[in-house]
Order: C-alpha cells, then structure tokens, then sequence
C-alpha cells in the first residue's frame, strides 16, 4: 500500500466489510473476508474455501460448469458478507452468537433486503433472507463438526444454535421421509414464504398431457400450423427451454451445414446457444441430431413454403424459426406461450398448465437421469450435487432445479433407463412428424388434381 500513487489505508478508520475474489483454480475465484480494519477474518475465508473445494469435487473445471459454480459461490459469498455486517454494526464475534442472535439477525436482515427493488413482495423478502440464514446454519456446522472450532455450539434440542443440522449432514434420508421433523433443521427460517406451496401447486405435464395436446392440435389446426405447434412443444420437452429461449431460436442454428458436420464427426447432438435466455447468459445447450434434422426439414416443408404463399422472405422473418403463418413476422414470446396454454386449456387441464409445465417435466426427468448416473458412478446424490449439476442445463435456474430434483428423486425408482427412453420417444416423434407432413403434401396434391368448380 506504501507504493507510490496508492494512498496509504488509514487504518484508524472503521471500513465496510469487504469481499476480495482471489483466484484458486484456473477460472474459478473464491472470496476472501476484510473486516473493519482491513484484517482478514480468516474463519469466513477458509469457510468459502472450503465449498469451492465441495463443488469441484464432483464438478470438472469447464467452461460449461463455470456459471453454476460461481451462483454456488456466490450465494455463500454475499450471505456471509450479510452476516459479517451484522456482526460488526453489533460489535459481536462470531463465536459469540446464539439463537436470540440469529432471530435478530433475521429481523435486521430482512428489514435491508425489504429496501431493495429486487424483493417485490414480504414473502420474496423473507425466502432471501431464508437462504442467507441457511448459509449461516452451514457455516456453524463446518466450523464445529469440520474445523472443531467449537463443541456442542450448534445442536438440538439445548445448544446454543438450536438445529439438527449435524444430525441431517450424517443421515439425510431419516430427514427426507419426515416433513415436520425437516423444520428443526433450519428453524429459525421464516415458515410459509410461499417457495413449498408454490412447488406444490405447480403443473407437471405428463406424458400423456402432451399426446393429447399433439392430437389437438392435429385434429384442431391447419396441417402446417399444427407441425409448428407440436415442434414448439417438443422443443421444451427434449431441451427444456423458455418460450423465450424457443422464440429466439434462427434458421441458422439447424442449417444442413451444421448438421451434416455433427452426422460426419459420428456425433449424436449439436450445440445450438439460442440469442435470448434469461439473465443475459449465453450458454450452449445439446440438441439430439433427430430432433435437429426434424427441425431441418420443418424449415424446408413447412416454413419455406409458408413464406413463399405469403409471398414475403427474410427481410420480415429476419431469420427466425418459428414465424406468424399469416404475416411471416416472428412469432412473439406471448403467442407462443399462449398457443401451448390455450392447448392445454382445450385437453381439459387446470388454468396455469403452459410452457413451464412442459419445462418441469423436463427438469423432472433430467434430474432422473443425472441421479442414476451419478449412483452408477458411485458420486454423491445428495440434493446440492444434483442441483448444481440441473443448472446449466434449466439455465441457471435454482429454484426450479430444486423442484426438479425432488421430483425426479421420486421417479427415480420407477424407470431405469430414462434416457435411453427419451431418446426412442424423440425418433418416434420425428417420424410421426414426417408422416404428418407427407400426408399434408399429398393432400394438397389431390387439391390440385379435383376438377374446379367453375
């Protein structure tokens, strides 16, 4: 600090607490804690070492991995960084602190998030600060049960820390079959926040769901604008993304150069990174090579032959896939939405069953194959892992990856070959797909060959 044209830390001064990104290994950073006065707080810091170490034990250090490394880092960084406020506009140590510290803490903590424009609502508010007091409950079980700074600290049911957080890290699965007893694991959070009700409302769509919304649309729609819907439909389903995500999708990402370089190299998907997805990213997504030659010949069967009837070219599709069938315009992320939500509702199924419900189902059965997968291996299938591997692939989404995870956990015991099975349904799917279209061409032709009217 004593170089020249660097100003000198006065360390008289009380400063913010402050977080530093060092690097660890190539790519990934960890984040090293300053106190008040510029001094390391060593124990937060060996702390985030620590989960940076969890995480790529059972993660490869790849690009592709980088984003879900970094929201798990992260997540404890600006937690701690939370609690180290608190601490020092208190003047407490860390050791120090007991349950009537944390109920503070709660209270304190959600008064600062409740200011921010990010949390809309009290019970959005309260799961924030959940997740920060989560952190904190983890940090005191590494710190006694991992680093024995401290006995008998953090416990149940007469520690100073009520919880059964040692108990649950030694046997989750007593944990995952008793619901009230999942309460004194973090007992302090705020209860009824919203996050479980509204996991337990949401919609699934299943499989049979989705054969009926394809016969709708066969039987309801006109042939061609039927191919396009059902393509929307099995997009989400196979690849899991936003309608978003599907609207920005470009005729360029399924151009027969594309393809026939992935049939060359023997590969069994291609990397498509569609131009919108939330939060900015700009992340590759695989898409089986069946799915993607179908995509091929919808642009030449049926959207090519749509634009030349409407009598217009790219300088009004601008390159999308998917196209309005009466102006050639792009579809609007609305009206892909509502062509599956009004699907849904003309099956039968509840108000609230749409895209997202075809996206869970997705995640569902991802999480499936990635617990199988990593049990074949022998990795952990504890929840954190699991989640952290689902995602990339729902775009970074814990929440849902959450979901997905329990539910794919339940179904994990009723299929044994997931993906294998997915991968049947999709080249039945395509083939279905291009029966469908020939008959529409033959139809046509017969249209041409009747004697006019006239």
């Amino acid at each position: 600090m004593g170089e020249k044209g660097i100003k000198a830390l006065d360390l008289r001064r009380i400063y913010p607490i402050k977080i530093v990104w060092a690097p660890y290994v190539p790519n990934r950073d960890v984040p090293l804690f300053f106190d008040e006065k510029i001094k390391l707080m060593e124990e937060f810091s060996q702390y985030a070492l620590y989960m940076a170490k969890q995480h790529l034990a059972s993660h490869n250090n790849t690009e592709d991995n980088e984003q879900a490394y970094l929201s798990d880092i992260q997540m404890v960084a600006y937690s701690l960084k939370s609690f180290c406020e608190y601490l020092r506009v208190k003047s407490k140590f860390w050791k120090e602190i007991e349950d009537c510290d944390l109920e503070e803490y709660k209270d304190w903590e959600l008064a600062n998030v409740k200011t921010k424009n990010s949390s809309r609502t009290e019970k959005t508010a309260q799961e924030t600060v959940n997740r920060k007091l989560r952190v904190i409950y983890q940090f005191y079980w590494w710190a006694q049960e991992i680093q024995a700074l401290m006995e008998g600290w953090i416990g149940w049911p007469t520690a100073p820390i009520r919880s059964k957080l040692p108990d649950y890290m030694k046997d989750p699965e007593a944990f995952n079959k008793k619901g009230e007893v999942k309460k004194t694991i973090y007992p302090l959070c705020f209860r009824r926040t919203g996050a479980r009700s509204i996991h337990k409302r949401q919609h699934f769509a299943t499989d049979d769901e989705l054969n009926r919304l394809r016969r709708y649309f066969r039987e309801f729609c006109a042939p061609l604008s039927a191919e396009r819907n059902i393509l929307i439909v099995d997009i989400i389903e196979h690849v899991g993304w936003r309608g978003g995500s599907v609207r920005s999708l470009l005729v360029e990402h399924f151009s027969k150069e594309v393809i026939d370089s992935a049939l060359a190299q023997g590969l069994r998907e291609i990397e498509v990174t569609p131009p919108e997805q939330k939060f900015g990213y700009q992340n590759a997504y695989d898409v089986k090579i069946k799915l993607a030659i179908r995509v091929a010949s919808f642009i030449k069967d049926v959207r090519k032959p749509i634009l030349e009837r409407l009598g217009v070219g790219e300088e009004k599709a601008q390159g999308h896939l998917f196209i309005s069938f009466t102006t050639g315009k792009p579809l609007g992320n609305k009206r892909i939405s509502r062509i599956i939500a009004d699907g849904f509702k003309a099956i039968g199924l509840r108000k609230g069953s749409g895209g997202h419900s075809i996206r869970r189902k997705f995640g569902k059965e991802t999480a499936t194959e990635i617990l199988q997968t990593r049990q074949k291996r022998g990795f952990s299938d504890d929840p954190k892992s699991v989640v952290l591997d689902l995602m990339p692939k729902l775009g970074h989404s814990a929440a849902a990856s959450h979901t997905s995870y329990t539910h794919g956990k339940e179904d994990m015991y009723k299929r044994t070959e997931e993906s294998r099975l997915r991968e049947q349904v999709a080249e039945l799917q395509t083939e279905v797909s291009q029966k469908q279209l020939e008959n529409a061409r033959l139809h046509r032709e017969l249209d041409k060959l009747k004697p006019s009217s006239s």
